[in-house]
C-alpha cells in the first residue's frame, strides 16, 4: 500500500503528528505477519513510553523509570500496567494491549507459531478495538491485530499532539 505523494503532503499539512504513522503503515503492508506483530508491538511500547513520559515529572528520574538496563518499567508488560496505574490508558486498552503482546511474545518466542494457530487466532478474536468479524484464518486475524494496534497508536499520537496527557507538576 502506498500512499500518492498528494495525500502524503496533505497529511504534513493537516496532521504532521500521523505522518510516521503513514509511512510504517506503508512499509508493514509488505511485511510478514510475524513482521508486522514484531515491529507493532514494538511501536506500541514506544507510544506507551511517550504517555508515559508526558505524564511524569520531567527529569532524568522518570527517563530512568523507563529505559536503560534493569529499568523498572523498561518491559511492555511494565509500561502497560503503568500506564494503567497513572490514568493515561483506559482499562479497556490495558486489557487490549495485554492481549497484542500476548500476541507478540507467542510469535516473538516460538518460531513455528503463526497467526493462523488456534490459541493465537483466539487471542485475535479476543480483541475489541477493531472489525466484529471474527478472524479464521491467518488473514483475518493479521487484521483484527493491526487495526486493534492502529487504534491504540492513533489515538495515542492525537492525544500527545493535542497536549490530552498532562505532566504531574514539581
Amino acid at each position: 500500500m502506498r500512499y500518492t505523494p498528494e495525500y502524503m503532503a496533505l497529511m504534513e499539512r493537516e496532521s504532521p503528528h500521523l505522518v510516521e504513522h503513514l509511512r510504517y503503515l506503508e512499509v508493514l503492508s509488505e511485511e510478514s505477519d510475524r513482521g508486522v506483530v514484531l515491529v507493532t508491538a514494538s511501536m506500541l511500547e514506544d507510544v506507551l513510553e511517550r504517555l508515559l513520559l508526558a505524564r511524569l515529572v520531567e527529569g532524568r528520574e522518570a527517563e530512568k523509570l523507563l529505559t536503560g538496563f534493569g529499568a523498572p518499567l523498561g518491559t511492555f508488560s511494565a509500561k502497560i500496567a503503568a500506564a494503567r496505574a497513572v490514568g493515561v490508558i483506559s482499562e479497556q486498552w490495558r486489557r487490549e494491549l495485554d492481549l497484542l503482546r500476548d500476541i507478540r511474545n507467542r510469535l516473538a518466542h516460538e518460531v513455528t507459531v503463526t497467526l493462523g494457530d488456534g490459541p493465537i487466532l483466539n487471542k485475535c478474536n479476543e480483541l475489541c478495538l477493531c472489525l466484529s468479524d471474527r478472524a479464521t484464518d491467518a488473514a483475518g486475524a493479521r487484521k483484527r491485530y493491526w487495526m486493534s494496534a492502529t487504534a491504540i497508536l492513533i489515538d495515542s499520537l492525537h492525544a500527545l499532539h493535542e497536549g490530552k496527557i498532562t505532566r504531574i507538576d514539581g
